[in-house]
Parts: C-alpha cells; sequence; structure tokens
C-alpha cells in the first residue's frame, strides 16, 4: 500500500478517537452531583459547534414541557437548555456505548448509547437512550453540529411521570 492510503486510514481513525473523545467531554460537562462534579457552561462551549442543534424525544425542562419545545438551535440556546435541564438534578451521570462513528472528510455522523442515571427530588431514576450526533472538523478541532436523542426506556416510570 502507498504512503498516503496509510496516512488517510491513520487520520480516519485519529479522527474518530477525537470524536469520541469529544462527545463523552460533551456528556462530562453536564455531570454533576458526584466527585466534585458541576456542569460546565465554559467546557461545553469548547465541544459544540457555534450552529449547533439539539433535539429530543423527550422533553428536558420544565419550559419544554409547558411549550412542547424540544428543539435548539445555536450554542448559547443549547447551553442555556442544557443549564436548565440539570438544574433540576442533584445528582446526573451519563455513561456512552456502542459508539459507531462515520468519518467522511471535515464531516462525521454517529450513533451511541446513552445511559443516564439522575437523581431528582430524591429519588432515582435511569434513562436508556440513543444519540445521534453530526460532527464538523473547525480550525479548533471537530466540534459537535447536531444531537438528536431518541429516549427508549426509563428505569424508574413514577420519576418520569414528571417529564
Amino acid at each position: 500500500m502507498a504512503a498516503a492510503v496509510y496516512e488517510d486510514r491513520l487520520r480516519r481513525l485519529e479522527d474518530i478517537e477525537e470524536i469520541r473523545c469529544l462527545h463523552a467531554a460533551y456528556l462530562d460537562y453536564v455531570d454533576k452531583g458526584w466527585d466534585g462534579k458541576e456542569p460546565s457552561p465554559a467546557g461545553l462551549r469548547e465541544v459544540l459547534a457555534d450552529d449547533v442543534e439539539f433535539s429530543s424525544t423527550k422533553a428536558l425542562t420544565e419550559e419544554q414541557r409547558e411549550n412542547g419545545t424540544t428543539m435548539y438551535r445555536g450554542v448559547d440556546a443549547v447551553i442555556s437548555m442544557l443549564e436548565q435541564a440539570t438544574d433540576e438534578f442533584q445528582f446526573v451521570m451519563h455513561s456512552m456505548q456502542n459508539s459507531v462513528i462515520k468519518v467522511d472528510g471535515d464531516s462525521a455522523a454517529g450513533t451511541m448509547l446513552i445511559w443516564v442515571g439522575a437523581k431528582q427530588q430524591d429519588v432515582m431514576n435511569q434513562w436508556y437512550l440513543r444519540a445521534f450526533s453530526k460532527y464538523v472538523r473547525t480550525a479548533g478541532g471537530w466540534r459537535i453540529k447536531e444531537v438528536i436523542l431518541n429516549f427508549a426506556a426509563t428505569l424508574n416510570e413514577l420519576a418520569d411521570s414528571h417529564h
């Protein structure tokens, strides 16, 4: 194989690992209530594209429950929504598994399973969902361009009735 082919393959593998780490950082930046963790709006700004879009099959905040909005556009709107969503919880921990990422030049798309453990009003709950995401390469590295959360199941339906 020619050196260029190896370089292309290596770059694709490096891109996939960078994107995996980027998404893990994104989830870490919205965790709270354990090991001194608090949400990090500054960290979110480092991993989200300026024109990021976020949507969900389940309302995540009181505002969303009241007006039915589950789509947010732009980094400021998404960060604000994530701050509101985490404010409702005493504890939040995300875990991602089974990520599949496909890179196409300076854009990429991926899916992953996400488990979310959370404590709200002293009730522990766990959500199971699949995230569909798009990514874009910028001068500062890869950024999250779009997140679509598709909720599959809830461990504690009683706590879920608030949503």
